[in-house]
C-alpha cells in the first residue's frame, strides 16, 4: 500500500482516521466524506504529497490545524460540517485551487484569505456571512464564487478586481446596493442576484459584455438602465417579482436572448422594439398590468412558451398567426371575449391555449 495514491473511505461511520494513514507517503487524494469524523491525527501532516482532501459531511467544528501543514494541498472540501470559524492559518494553503465550505455555520471570512492567490473555485453558500472582506479582491484567479444564502448586506468594491471570474452567485442575501465596480468583472458569464433587496442596477452593468445569464428576480428594481443594450451575449434574463413599470427600448438590442421572464412586475405596455428578440423561446409576462401588446411580437419565430395570464388584455395581435413553434400560450385571468378566444384558437391551432 505504500505506493497508494488514491484512497476512498467514505460512508463508513468512521469517528477517526487511523494513524497508520500517515505511512502512505505517496497519497495524493483522500476521500473521507460521509463519516463521523471530528478531528485528524497529528501525524496526518506527514502526507506531504496530498493534493485533494474531501472531508465533507462529517462532524468537524473547525478546520483541523494539521491540514495547514500540508502546504501543497490544492483541493479542500469540507462542506456540510459544523464549522463556525475559519482559522487564520488558512493563509498557509497558498497552493489551494478549490475551497468548498458550503453548508456550515461560518459568519466571518478572515482577511488572511488574500493569501490564497491560486484559488479558482470558492463555495461558501448556506453559511451565516454578514459581509465579505475587501481582501476578496486579492483572489484574482477566481473563476467561480458562490455566496448564495448568507446574510450579506454589502458587496465590497474590491470585487471588481476579479477579472477572471466567470460565475458569481449571490442570491438569497440582504444586498441593497451593487458597487459600481461590478463592471470590472469583464469575463463574467453568469450573475445571480435574485431574492435580495436591490433597488437599482448600476449603469456599469453594461461592461459585462460576456454575460450569458442574469437573474435579478425578487428584488425591488423599478427600472433598467439603458446600458443593458450592451449585454449582447445575454441569453437568459430573469426579472420577475420586481417593480418594473417600463422596459427601455434598448431591450431590443438583446438579440441573443432565449429566455425572458418579466412576470410579476407593473408593466402596462411593451416597447415595439421587443419584437427584435427573434431568438426568444420562452417569455413570461404574467401578473403585470398589460392591456395591449405590440404587433411586433409576431416576429418571435422561435417562441415555444408564452405566459400572459393575470393581465388586462382584451385581445391578441393577429401577428401571432406567425407562431409555428408555440406549444403553450397562457391567457387565463384576462378580459378576452369568447369571440376573440375562438379567433385566437384558429390563428394558432397547434398551440395549447389556456383561457
Amino acid at each position: 500500500l505504500k505506493n497508494l495514491t488514491y484512497l476512498d473511505v467514505s460512508g463508513n461511520k468512521l469517528t477517526a482516521l487511523p494513524k497508520e494513514l500517515s505511512k502512505l507517503k505517496k497519497l495524493k487524494t483522500l476521500v473521507a466524506n460521509k463519516n463521523l469524523l471530528f478531528d485528524l491525527p497529528e501525524k496526518f501532516k506527514k502526507l506531504k504529497k496530498l493534493k485533494s482532501l474531501d472531508l465533507s459531511e462529517n462532524e468537524f467544528e473547525t478546520i483541523p490545524k494539521v491540514i495547514f501543514q500540508i502546504s501543497d494541498l490544492e483541493i479542500l472540501i469540507m462542506n456540510s460540517n459544523r464549522i463556525s470559524i475559519i482559522p487564520t492559518e488558512i493563509e498557509e494553503l497558498t497552493e489551494l485551487m478549490e475551497l468548498d465550505l458550503h453548508k456550515n455555520r461560518i459568519s466571518v471570512l478572515p482577511s488572511q484569505i488574500e493569501e490564497l492567490v491560486e484559488l479558482q473555485f470558492f463555495n461558501m453558500k448556506f453559511n451565516m456571512l454578514f459581509s465579505l472582506p475587501p481582501q476578496i479582491g486579492s483572489l484574482e484567479k477566481l473563476r467561480f464564487l458562490d455566496m448564495q444564502s448568507n446574510q450579506l448586506k454589502n458587496i465590497p468594491s474590491e470585487i471588481g478586481r476579479l477579472k477572471n471570474l466567470r460565475k458569481l452567485y449571490l442570491w438569497q442575501n440582504q444586498i441593497e446596493k451593487l458597487p459600481n465596480e461590478i463592471g470590472g468583472l469583464i469575463n463574467l458569464s453568469h450573475l445571480y442576484l435574485n431574492t435580495n433587496k436591490i433597488t437599482k442596477i448600476p449603469t456599469q452593468i453594461g461592461s459585462l459584455r460576456r454575460l450569458v445569464e442574469l437573474s435579478l428576480s425578487g428584488n425591488e428594481i423599478d427600472s433598467l438602465p439603458k446600458e443593458v443594450k450592451l449585454l449582447r451575449a445575454l441569453q437568459v434574463l430573469i426579472l420577475n417579482r420586481n417593480k418594473i413599470k417600463v422596459l427601455p427600448t434598448e431591450i431590443g438590442n438583446l438579440t441573443n436572448l432565449r429566455d425572458l421572464d418579466i412576470s410579476e412586475n407593473k408593466l402596462d405596455s411593451l416597447p415595439s422594439e421587443i419584437g427584435k428578440l427573434k431568438r426568444l423561446q420562452t417569455i413570461h409576462l404574467h401578473s403585470n398590468k398589460l392591456d395591449s401588446l405590440p404587433s411586433e411580437i409576431g416576429n418571435w419565430k422561435n417562441i415555444e412558451i408564452f405566459t400572459l395570464n393575470n393581465n388586462r388584455l382584451k385581445e391578441m395581435p393577429v401577428s401571432i398567426k406567425k407562431y409555428k413553434k408555440l406549444r403553450i400560450l397562457d391567457l387565463s385571468g384576462n378580459k378576452i371575449s369568447d369571440e376573440k378566444k375562438e379567433k385566437i384558437k384558429l390563428w394558432i391551432p397547434k398551440t395549447k391555449v389556456y383561457f
